[in-house]
């Protein structure tokens, strides 16, 4: 897959990602195997369809990383395959799940950039939210104690974020 050969180590799914319905998803996620694929509110049956989320250790730090994608309902023909949990709930929950595990959390998001301010607001501890993609312009923004940035569509650009730390302490976070 594509996602196999870029250099990234986690990888959140959106719903674009499920366009071909969970037979397809699944044969991703086993030839991906290199890859960290998490996906924090979508379900099939159940359960999640991948890991709610993964903790690696970056630079000397344990970055704790989410997905969290819109509740809005697929409306194509695998709309029965997947359900959405909703964003806020999901993030809140997770928060209290791996907070004390992390020393940085991000989220990996496919919500809009009015629905990732709510997420800033609302969910304590989020350090870093990575918007996914929309053509409209967008300057990072900082929320609290959350930085707020994302690229642009598909590949079409990439964005770069600096962390300073200093040990286990985050000391700054810039785009």
């Amino acid at each position: 897959t594509l996602f196999s050969m870029l250099p990234y180590e986690v990888v959140g799914l959106g719903h674009a990602d499920l366009s071909y319905g969970k037979s397809r998803l699944e044969e991703v996620v086993k030839s991906s195997k290199r890859l960290n694929l998490i996906s924090s509110n979508i379900y099939s049956a159940d359960s999640p369809v991948l890991n709610t989320y993964v903790i690696k250790k970056l630079g000397g730090i344990r970055v704790g990383f989410i997905s969290i994608d819109s509740d809005v309902p697929l409306t194509d023909e695998f709309a029965n395959d997947f359900s959405f949990k909703q964003p806020i709930d999901t993030a809140k929950s997770l928060m209290s799940e791996i907070k004390n595990k992390c020393d940085f959390v991000v989220v990996l998001s496919q919500l809009s950039d009015s629905e990732n301010e709510s997420l800033a607001n609302d969910v304590e501890g989020i350090d870093l939210i990575l918007g996914g993609s929309t053509s409209i312009e967008f300057e990072p923004k900082i929320i609290g104690n959350t930085l707020i940035a994302r690229s642009g569509p598909g590949l079409d650009s990439f964005g770069t974020v600096y962390i300073s730390t200093k040990g286990k302490v985050v000391l700054n976070k810039s785009c």
